[in-house]
This record gives structure tokens, C-alpha cells and sequence, in this order.
């Protein structure tokens, strides 16, 4: 893949990401099928990445509470 097609799939992806779907549209026109898959693998990644995120969010949240209840029946 080349530089111009790397730029193309990261405009559309930015453009996405900034809920500026038409030129996000717009730009995807402009790609070729294997640039498509690729912009589908990077987008994919993004949401893996932000399930991620918010699992490990949840986890910090979990232990933070534990710890918390913990902290309160030593204290009775």
C-alpha cells in the first residue's frame, strides 16, 4: 500500500472519528478494495482498543469499590 492510500484510509478515519461522515464518504470512495480492507482492520482495532479501554475501566472501578468496602467493615 502506498503513502497516498495510507493518508486517504487515515482522512477517513479522522473524518469518522469526528463525526464528519460525509467526507469521511467521500474519501472512501476514493479507495481501492484492498485499501478498504484496511481501513476496516483499523477501525476494527479501534474498537477492540476502546472495549479495552472501558473493560479495564471497569476492572480499576471493581477494585477501587473492594477496596473501599474493605477500608469500611475494618473501620466497625
Amino acid at each position: 500500500m502506498n503513502l497516498k492510500a495510507k493518508q486517504l484510509i487515515a482522512s477517513a478515519l479522522r473524518d469518522a472519528l469526528m463525526d464528519d461522515f460525509d467526507s469521511a464518504r467521500q474519501r472512501m470512495r476514493a479507495l481501492e478494495r484492498d485499501e478498504l480492507r484496511a481501513l476496516q482492520r483499523a477501525c476494527m482495532a479501534l474498537q477492540n482498543l476502546a472495549g479495552a479501554r472501558l473493560y479495564a475501566s471497569s476492572l480499576q472501578g471493581d477494585a477501587i469499590s473492594d477496596t473501599l468496602s474493605n477500608t469500611d467493615s475494618h473501620r466497625r
